[in-house]
């Protein structure tokens, strides 16, 4: 190195450094060459710098240089206009103090500018230039993608100006053979507020010299609306003094209105959607979620979340829409609730209780709304609901998404001939036309409107239905004591007043009346006296939906642990056939009610088997 001489250089050996600190120490950089030794200037206007990356990745490329035993590198510049070499060439002598010359090639209809210089090729090749012939796989660095907007205008500006085009009347262009590079210029392009049309040229064959070439398939990008085109003259432009002027005349000729979108601001474009088709894909896909709007990401464009993210036959995660969140401000209606697979139970859970669906998978994570009412059905675990088991013993369903329910009927397939009757006509009746018997109490239409004018009402409570329902929970609170059995508990105070308030809104009251409140009242009376009964006592007991657990059943789990605890004081461990004649001895149940209590507490982690046939508490 050769230093400036103003401060100490404090590089020693083969440490790394940045541009930024190797600024205020060095001027030049020297290197040993085949030719002796060389010395480059170090760049310090950044903007040219990359300006002449992106000549290069137009109309350049690096070679290995074979002499001094192959390690230089070539760095060459061709272009068929000599005042787009001389301006290369002005910005080589201002960044690396280098002075290549421009030739000529007899035979040839373009102009040359190399030079081999081993520390501005590797520069060049940091920057994402490959070394060797440019393939249909170029793509630019991440350096470049991710630099500040005026040093991304300077490369756009260099790559375009060199393989890019000026049409008299219609649009600015740019061509390329690499799918990827056009697409990263693309989304370069848009963070200007740029609208491009991006499209497939098929190969092509064209006569050159004499003879017949045929060309690769090559991707363009297409700029046509006048907003986009002052906005590109304002920001990236021209070097040329001709394309300029071209850009100039071709503003002055547009409108600056398009059908096919609409600017919202500066930086946000609405865009017509003209048709939708399937394409085929063969590689995964990745979506940046944009945190907090539900919306993610896809190939530069705004797309609004739905739910579920789901793997496609191709590989790639998309989105799915789901019952719950689609049915957002609505009701959704769940068939075969108990056939549901466990991580269903756990969205439907957060549905239940917060209002929403999260979705984390596939690199999207977004929080949905799901401010749905649900109505759903269950099948009994045994076919037939048993009438001397609790529901939870009823029901596959866990107590945690059974207790969400503010209402819990039961639909009992009972033989009776009055029922049985009217039934059975009914059904006969509905074969016996062509044509519904019946028709509709309501026009869907007329019951559509309804519907939709009764959820803007947001009804309040009055003072006579607040004090109705107050009485109503204070006295089921009542008929239990301190360690009995309990009746209701404060989420159900909550769904009476969900359902006072529905059924004001049904008659399109602003106000929640006495009626409402009794109304309520006796459906949430009828439901308790239906699910919400253990059956051992017959009375009403809400842990029978809430925790799966009544008070009879609470109290015979404790009589077992205290049994294990007096048998481990004297064995240490319990035997599980001595433990369970104790139990139908002392607690006089059956031999199956002992076994089924002992395996709810293994179950629940309160007892475990440290060998086959041994019990134990988990803590003593």
């Amino acid at each position: 190195m050769i230093s400036s001489g103003l401060k100490p250089a404090p590089f020693q050996g083969s440490g790394e450094f940045t541009f930024s600190e190797l600024e205020s120490y060095v001027r030049e950089i020297a290197y040993k060459s085949y030719r002796g030794i060389e010395t480059v200037q170090v760049p310090r206007n950044l903007t040219q710098l990359m300006e002449l990356v992106g000549c290069l990745y137009a109309d350049g490329c690096i070679t290995e240089d074979k002499r001094g035993g192959g390690r230089g590198l070539c760095v060459r510049f061709t272009s068929g206009d000599y005042a787009e070499c001389e301006r290369y060439c002005g910005l080589l002598r201002s960044l690396f103090g280098l002075t290549p010359t421009i030739k000529k090639e007899k035979d040839e209809h373009c102009y040359d500018v190399r030079f081999t210089n081993k520390i501005v090729g590797r520069l060049l090749r940091s920057l994402g230039l490959p070394v060797g012939l440019k393939t249909d796989s170029m793509q630019m660095d991440p350096a470049i993608s991710s630099a500040p907007n005026d040093l991304l205008a300077a490369f756009l500006r260099g790559l375009i100006s060199h393989d890019g085009w000026v049409s008299n009347r219609k649009n600015i262009g740019f061509s390329t053979s690499s799918k990827r590079l056009a697409i990263q210029v693309d989304l370069c392009l848009q963070r200007f507020g740029i609208v491009t049309a991006l499209r497939k040229r098929r190969p092509k064959v064209t006569a050159i010299q004499g003879k017949l070439v045929r060309s690769k398939g090559n991707y363009e990008l297409s700029i046509y609306d006048g907003e986009s085109l002052k906005t590109f003259q304002e920001q990236i432009g021209f070097p040329q003094s001709t394309k300029s002027q071209k850009l100039v005349a071709l503003i002055a000729l547009k409108k600056f209105n398009h059908s096919n979108f609409i600017r919202i601001g500066h930086d946000m474009i609405s865009v017509r959607v003209k048709r939708i088709s399937r394409e085929a894909a063969n590689a995964e896909v990745y979506d940046l979620t944009v945190e907090g709007s539900h919306s993610f990401l896809a190939n530069g464009f705004i797309v609004h979340n739905t739910a579920a993210v789901l793997r496609e036959k191709t590989g790639g995660m998309v989105l799915e829409a789901g019952a719950l969140v689609l049915a957002d401000k609505g009701t959704a209606c769940i068939d075969e609730l108990d056939k549901m697979r466990p991580d269903d139970r756990v969205a439907i859970h957060e549905a239940l209780e917060q209002q929403t669906v999260s979705v984390a998978k596939g690199g999207i994570v977004a929080t949905l709304n799901a401010r749905a009412s649900v109505l759903a059905a269950a099948n009994p675990a045994l076919g037939r609901y048993e009438p001397h088991r609790n529901i939870n013993e009823n029901i596959n369903l866990p107590v945690t998404i059974l207790s969400r329910f503010d209402l819990i009927f039961l639909v009992k397939d009972l033989p009776e001939p009055e029922n049985d009757t009217r039934m059975s006509e009914h059904i006969l009746s509905l074969h016996k036309t062509s044509h519904t018997p019946e028709e509709a109490p309501f026009p869907p239409d007329f019951l559509r409107k309804y519907i939709s004018y009764a959820k803007r009402i947001v009804p309040v409570l009055t003072p006579g239905a607040v004090k109705e329902l107050q009485d109503f929970y204070l006295k089921m609170r009542n008929t239990t004591g301190k360690e009995a059995a309990v009746a209701i508990t404060p989420r159900q105070l909550e769904g009476l007043v969900r359902i006072s308030e529905a059924r004001a809104r049904a008659f399109l009251r602003d106000e929640v009346t006495v009626e409402d409140a009794k109304s309520a009242v006796k459906i949430m009376s009828y439901a308790l006296y239906d699910v919400g009964v253990d059956v051992k006592t017959g009375k009403i007991d809400i842990d029978t939906i809430m925790t799966g657990k009544p008070a009879t059943v609470r109290d015979s789990l404790g009589r077992v642990m205290a049994i294990v605890a007096e048998l481990e004081r004297e064995t240490g461990t319990v035997d599980e056939k001595i433990l369970l004649a104790a139990l139908v001895e002392r607690e006089k149940v059956t031999d199956g009610e002992a076994r089924r209590f002992v395996g709810q507490l293994i179950k629940e982690g309160m007892l475990y088997s440290p060998k086959e046939g041994k019990l134990k508490r988990t803590s003593g």
